[in-house]
């Protein structure tokens, strides 16, 4: 319900009396699953700078309506952490310049050998975290230069046997590039490893 100002008296459908502005609209957001650890999950209300749509009113006057596009200063952003420090980023001055891309990764063992840890290249820094484990394999060591893009999962034991995967999330700012990946057996690659060494 929109405001009267001033209200009328009595008030009629709800309104109210807003002298100096009132609120048109919320958004409720809910955070699905549990994001533990991740980098700080924002929602941005965009100025349609660098891209649309952006954000807008829209004024009814006597003669239809009027559409105003609403600068960054008057728009807010909202974020979360979950188990981590929520660092909140800079969308006025500038405007967001970084976008966070989370995307799962599925890696298959195509060798005819069962594996115990898989390697895989990315082109930036990623954070990675195993969303789906090997079929019967226990935890693993999460190790690498991430840094550097280099992500690698050792079981300890020989336990992915061939054809069975793994899903690693990689959260990176942009998309990071998979460049390459292979599996070894115990410290040692049986086939070609990401720098194209081994038989």
């Amino acid at each position: 319900m929109s405001a009267d100002t001033p209200l009328k008296s009595p008030p009629d459908g709800g309104a109210y009396d807003a002298p100096s502005g009132g609120v048109l609209g919320s958004i409720a957001l809910q955070v699905v699953g549990n994001e533990s650890g991740q980098a700080s999950l924002f929602m941005n209300l965009d100025d349609n700078n660098p891209n649309p749509p952006g954000s807008t009113t829209v004024i009814f006057t006597g003669s239809g309506t009027s559409t105003a596009n609403i600068a960054p200063s008057a728009l807010g952003d909202g974020f979360h952490g979950e188990g981590a420090t929520c660092v909140p980023l800079d969308c006025v001055n500038p405007n967001c310049p970084v976008m966070i891309d989370i995307t799962n990764y599925t890696f298959t063992n195509d060798t005819p050998l069962a594996a115990s840890a898989l390697h895989a290249r990315f082109d930036q820094a990623v954070t990675p975290r195993l969303v789906q484990n090997a079929p019967g394999c226990p935890a693993p060591v999460m190790s690498g230069d991430n840094a550097a893009g280099k992500v690698d999962v050792d079981w300890g034991t020989p336990c992915a046997d061939s054809g069975e995967t793994a899903v690693i999330e990689i959260t990176s700012s942009p998309k990071a590039g998979l460049t390459c990946s292979n599996w070894s057996l115990l410290g040692l690659s049986p086939f070609k490893n990401c720098d194209g060494s081994g038989p």
